[in-house]
C-alpha cells in the first residue's frame, strides 16, 4: 500500500513538473514585414495549440517599433529583438524554446543562434538565404528588379501591397483577403522608404559564420518561391549538412502562403512530446 501511494505521489510531482514548463514558439518575419502580416497564421496556431505560447518578434523599423531607425547590422538586430525575449523569459526559467524564422528574419536568427545557441531548443529557417551560400542574383531574383522599382516608388499602400504580394504568394486564389489586410497595416504603421533601404542593407551585408550555429536548424523552403531562388535554403543545407523540407508549391512568405504545411512542421519538430507529455 506504501509503495502504491509512493507511486501515485511521484506521478503527480512529475506530470506538475511538465505542466508547469512553458513551451514558448518565437516567430521572425522577414524585410519590412510585422506581426501583423501573419495574423491570420497566428490565430491558426493558437487555435491549434492554446496550451502552448508563440510570440512575434519584431526589428526595429517595422511593427510597433515603425518610427524607429532599423538597424544597418544583422548583429544589432540580434540585440534588439533578443532583449523583446529577454523580457518575456525572465518569468520563465524553466521554458522551452523555438524559432521559426523566415526570410531575414532567418539571417537574423542565424546570427543569434550563432551567438547564443543555449536561447532555443531548435529552430526553422525559411526561405531564407546567406551570403556565400547563394549568389546575389538568386538572393533577390533579377527578374523582380521592374517590381522592387515600381515598389519603392509608388505612394499607394494597396498597390506597394499588390506588388508584394505578387512576389511572395504562390497560390494567389486563396489569400486575396492578404492584400487589403496587409494595405491597413501599411496605413497605420508604414515602413519608411529609409528603413527599407536599411534592412536591404543589412541582409545583403551580413557575413554568416562558416558553420552552423549549434542550435539543432531544419531548412525548410518553398518551391514555388518567387523572390529568394529555393537554391539558396538547398545549399545552406547542403553545406552546413541540415535537414531540408521542401514544400512543391509554396511561395516566399510561406506562412501565409501554405499554413497549413508549416504548422505541421511546427508540430513535428517542436510541438509533439511537449503536448503528448502535458497530456499524460
Amino acid at each position: 500500500m506504501k509503495v502504491l501511494v509512493v507511486i501515485i505521489m511521484t506521478n503527480l510531482f512529475s506530470n506538475s513538473q511538465v505542466m508547469a514548463k512553458e513551451t514558448n514558439v518565437w516567430i521572425l518575419r522577414g524585410l519590412i514585414r510585422e506581426n501583423a502580416h501573419s495574423q491570420f497564421f497566428f490565430n491558426r496556431l493558437k487555435k491549434s495549440y492554446p496550451e502552448i505560447n508563440f510570440y512575434g518578434l519584431e526589428v526595429r523599423g517595422n511593427g510597433k517599433y515603425f518610427k524607429q531607425d532599423s538597424p544597418t547590422n544583422i548583429k544589432k538586430m540580434v540585440q534588439q529583438i533578443r532583449s523583446d525575449y529577454l523580457a518575456v523569459n525572465k518569468n520563465q526559467e524553466e521554458s522551452e524554446n523555438f524559432l521559426v524564422a523566415i526570410s531575414l528574419g532567418g539571417m537574423v536568427g542565424v546570427a543569434w543562434m550563432d551567438q547564443h545557441p543555449e536561447d532555443f531548443k531548435e529552430a526553422l529557417i525559411l526561405n531564407s538565404s546567406l551570403k556565400g551560400h547563394c549568389p546575389i542574383y538568386k538572393r533577390m531574383l533579377v527578374k523582380n528588379i521592374p517590381k522592387y522599382a515600381k515598389f519603392l516608388f509608388s505612394s499607394d499602400p494597396k498597390r506597394k501591397e499588390e506588388i508584394i504580394y505578387s512576389m511572395i504568394i504562390s497560390d494567389k486564389k486563396r489569400h486575396t483577403n492578404l492584400i487589403d489586410h496587409w494595405a491597413n497595416i501599411r496605413k497605420v504603421r508604414p515602413v519608411s522608404f529609409m528603413n527599407t533601404l536599411r534592412q536591404m542593407f543589412a541582409a545583403a551585408t551580413y557575413t554568416p559564420p562558416k558553420q552552423s550555429p549549434k542550435t539543432p536548424i531544419t531548412i525548410g523552403v518553398g518551391l514555388g518561391d518567387d523572390f529568394v531562388s529555393p537554391d539558396c535554403s538547398k545549399n545552406i543545407a547542403k553545406n552546413w549538412k541540415l535537414p531540408l523540407v521542401t514544400h512543391p508549391t509554396g511561395g516566399h512568405d510561406i506562412t501565409n502562403d501554405q499554413p497549413e504545411w508549416i504548422i505541421e512542421l511546427i508540430n513535428s519538430h517542436f510541438l509533439k512530446n511537449q503536448v503528448n507529455l502535458s497530456q499524460n
